[in-house]
């Protein structure tokens, strides 16, 4: 097998749930292509978010590929309020945000997905919850040990890591295969920069004084919008940049620390990019419920500079 070819470098059970993962993403991205009818699914995210049908079709594509696997101990899902139980004594928990974007579908606009593989920790609970099995409780930023994110477009782009640096694979529909695009990837020093200035009057206000103070330095690169994490990620990985996800006033950081931001951290930080929040590594962030928010500067040093410039931002974390 050349060196192009599935599996990466990596543990065997974190290369087969990697790809078990792609291949309910190519499933997907199918589906989408067709123009299929979004199923009749309904339901509710945590916050009281709703759910779109793709968001649960593209769920229940996903279960159905990893739940079945051994060394899965548990599965939880931006879509969900509590995990799954798989195999209690499995290595790992997988952790999805299965259709990032998915209001995107509206415009035939770009989605993607997020996949985090955590290693359920080996030290029993003690006290309270000592009766809870560990691959319930919450898993924190070092447990993570693999993460990809998919463009599902015109072709299915991933970008994965497992412990050390990024890697860019692509599907082939004819091979029924990923092929090796990249490796490693190294995200380059571009000056884009991807914040919503819809949102402007709502920020708060060290961060409207700190964005008119920098306006000069900040429009020597181009705004972007995507509509989706996954779609910035990419980006960033490929050409640079910074993206923003600020704390709102009377509304909160919007981004999943767990299903969205610690797999968009580990393949940054993976690239040699950045990914913080206001004290520092979002990776170190603890996580105390399963969805759980946080504010996000992500990017390269060059990039986030302008908009970090008087120092850390103030705290202004809310943890949902």
């Amino acid at each position: 097998m050349s060196s192009d070819s599935w599996p990466p470098q990596g543990p065997g059970p974190l290369c087969e749930l990697l790809l078990l993962w792609i291949q309910a993403c190519a499933q997907l991205a199918q589906r989408l292509g067709q123009g299929a009818p979004p199923p009749d699914l309904a339901g509710e995210k945590h916050h009281g978010d709703t759910s779109l049908p793709w968001d649960l079709e593209a769920q229940a594509l996903f279960c159905q590929a990893l739940l079945p696997h051994p060394a899965l101990a548990a599965l939880v899902s931006e879509e969900r309020t509590e995990p799954w139980l798989a195999h209690p004594q499995g290595d790992y928990i997988a952790a999805l945000d299965p259709l990032d974007g998915s209001d995107n579908l509206e415009l035939c606009a770009g989605v993607g997905s997020f996949l985090t593989l955590l290693a359920v920790d080996p030290q029993p609970p003690s006290g309270p919850g000592a009766d809870t099995p560990p691959c319930l409780l919450l898993p924190q930023g070092h447990q993570v040990r693999a993460a990809a994110l998919a463009v599902l477009g015109v072709r299915l782009d991933v970008f994965l890591r497992i412990d050390g640096h990024v890697q860019h694979w692509r599907w082939c529909p004819e091979s029924g295969a990923p092929r090796r695009i990249q490796a490693p990837v190294l995200a380059p020093p571009g000056r884009s920069w991807m914040v919503n200035l819809g949102h402007f009057p709502h920020w708060p206000a060290p961060w409207r004084q700190r964005f008119l103070a920098q306006l000069p330095n900040i429009n020597q690169g181009k705004q972007r919008v995507h509509g989706a994490l996954v779609l910035d990620v990419a980006r960033l990985l490929l050409l640079g940049g910074c993206a923003l996800s600020l704390k709102l006033d009377a509304l909160g950081p919007r981004l999943r620390l767990l299903y969205e931001l610690f797999p968009a951290a580990y393949l940054l930080e993976g690239a040699g990019a950045q990914a913080l929040c206001d004290t520092g590594r979002l990776l170190d962030q603890p996580l105390t419920r399963w969805h759980q928010t946080c504010e996000a500067y992500l990017g390269n040093p060059e990039a986030l500079a302008p908009w970090l410039s008087d120092g850390e931002p103030e705290s202004n974390r809310l943890n949902d």
